[in-house]
């Protein structure tokens, strides 16, 4: 052992650091691999040279959140170490974690306290900080979690009734003024020693406050704590729209419609987001203005909506009705800037009010990477008798010049085995002439369709036209996992350029 260098064993030891990927982050941490985490642990505890090494690599990826029943214990823990060592903070580049912790005797509290009061941050943040330190309700470890970590650069966090210092943090704006939501409590009082620190330090701070506006933090995650009902409103979480240097958002069940709009604190305030996911969220052609018109910067935009079970008492059903001719409407007039749109519907179609079509977005030049269900672009093939239904518009005539990818959704309505073959067919004719006209997107290089897994008779085709110049592949694949579901498999046909 004696004889490799210190950056060998850290070589080898980084394989074992943690990871928090991008795939499944909506899953609550179910689907993150703590092996190699645990692995690590056991390696750092071999000699005190390993634990040297191995340390500043056990605290770049914090997994707090994904140690599941034993999330309350691993915070305390996390937070006991990063108090009394806080140079350790500066080893985290990814952290995930829960909402705060509801336990903690007083030594610990005072341990908090202590380094409360060492903070050097604006009086607001500190003195509503200090006082949720002080409440044996929460005790307000995420914020102080993130005030000592200020290289991070990923939040994973899950959401219930959060400490408005999380979301101040996550801003990045150490100016921004600190506000409290109606509900939130804000009863307990800091003691009198407290209170004349405060008044002590107010008369000292300057204008900087050391790392507090986590300058490096490129991406954030927030999910609803209640992984399957209700939703929070987009406007307790506004802040974190403000951070300058945020350039990558996923939030799983937030409301972002009108009303929580009209709440906005900071509505002109710029936000530099170019990357933006919502999932099982509450959104309407309010929703895609606001966003379109506030994220400048906005090239990568997926939206899918919830289903009954997050729409609750405090959103009228009439508030929610999502007309796709109105969402079209706002991507031809904002979404100039978009490179690639992901609308998924199918679940408020199966219980809500749902009306349109998007229309041609031909005029997107920018528009390279487009996922969507087809009806829901081009309108659904007018039976005979409809004649007040508009007719749908080829697919060729839909499509950006300048598009890449195409990717159509199942549209998951029930069909018997007559109308899923027409069905089928009329998407196979729509992507068929698409490709008959290929030559007026040079850019063109993959279209993949989503059909229901294991509705084709025996001897039926999924594809079965032939097309020079472009190969099929049909596949199965298992998708739509959620954390309170197991998903399904679907088939996939791949149809793949070739010169």
């Amino acid at each position: 052992m004696e004889s490799l260098p210190d950056e060998i064993w850290r070589d080898i030891f980084a394989n074992f650091e943690g990871d928090l990927p991008y795939e499944k982050w909506w899953m609550y941490g179910v689907e993150v691999d703590l092996s190699p985490v645990k692995t690590l642990m056991s390696i750092s505890r071999v000699c005190k040279r390993f634990h040297r090494i191995a340390e500043p690599l056990l605290y770049r990826t914090i997994l707090v959140a994904a140690h599941d029943n034993d999330n309350e214990e691993c915070l305390v823990q996390l937070t006991k170490s990063l108090v009394s060592n806080p140079q350790l903070g500066h080893d985290i580049r990814t952290i995930t974690l829960g909402n705060g912790c509801r336990q903690g005797d007083d030594d610990f509290r005072e341990a908090l306290r202590s380094t409360w009061l060492s903070l050097g941050a604006p009086i607001s943040f500190k003195r509503q900080l200090g006082k949720e330190i002080a409440d044996h309700r929460v005790v307000g470890m995420a914020p102080l979690i993130l005030a000592l970590s200020p290289q991070v650069r990923l939040v994973d966090y899950t959401f219930d009734n959060t400490s408005p210092c999380t979301m101040w943090i996550l801003s990045g704006r150490p100016d921004l003024e600190m506000s409290l939501k109606e509900d939130y409590y804000d009863d307990t009082e800091l003691a009198e020693e407290d209170e004349e620190a405060l008044k002590e330090y107010e008369l000292k701070q300057g204008e900087t406050y050391a790392h507090y506006g986590l300058p490096h933090l490129e991406e954030v995650r927030i999910r609803h704590g209640d992984c399957t009902d209700s939703h929070i409103p987009m406007d307790e979480l506004e802040p974190v729209l403000l951070h300058p240097n945020l350039k990558t958002l996923r939030l799983l069940g937030i409301g972002w419609l009108s009303n929580p709009i009209s709440n906005f604190k900071f509505p002109n305030e710029p936000c530099n987001l170019e990357t933006l996911e919502l999932k099982e969220c509450l959104f309407d052609h309010s929703t895609l203005e606001n966003i379109l018109t506030r994220c400048k910067r906005l090239k990568w935009l997926c939206m899918e909506t919830a289903d009954a079970r997050r729409h609750d008492l405090y959103v009228d059903e009439e508030d929610w009705d999502l007309d796709l001719s109105k969402v079209g409407d706002v991507l031809r007039r904002l979404g100039h800037n978009l490179e690639y749109f992901n609308l998924h519907t199918i679940e408020y179609d199966n219980w809500g009010f749902f009306d349109g079509r998007l229309g041609s977005l031909r005029d997107l030049k920018a528009l390279r990477h487009l996922k969507v269900i087809l009806n829901n672009l081009t309108g659904r093939v007018r039976n005979p008798w409809e004649t007040d239904l508009e007719q749908e518009i080829p697919l060729a005539e839909a499509l950006s010049p300048m598009i890449e990818t195409l990717h159509l959704h199942w549209d998951e309505e029930y069909y018997s085995h007559v109308e899923y073959k027409r069905f089928c067919d009329n998407i196979n004719g729509a992507v068929f002439r698409l490709l008959m006209a290929a030559d007026g997107f040079p850019n063109l290089r993959k279209i993949s369709i989503e059909r229901h897994g294991g509705k084709r008779q025996k001897g039926e085709s999924e594809w079965d036209k032939s097309v020079d110049g472009w190969e099929v592949e049909v596949t199965e694949k298992h998708l739509w996992q959620r954390y309170s579901s197991s998903g399904c498999m679907r088939t996939l046909i791949y149809l793949t350029k070739t010169r």
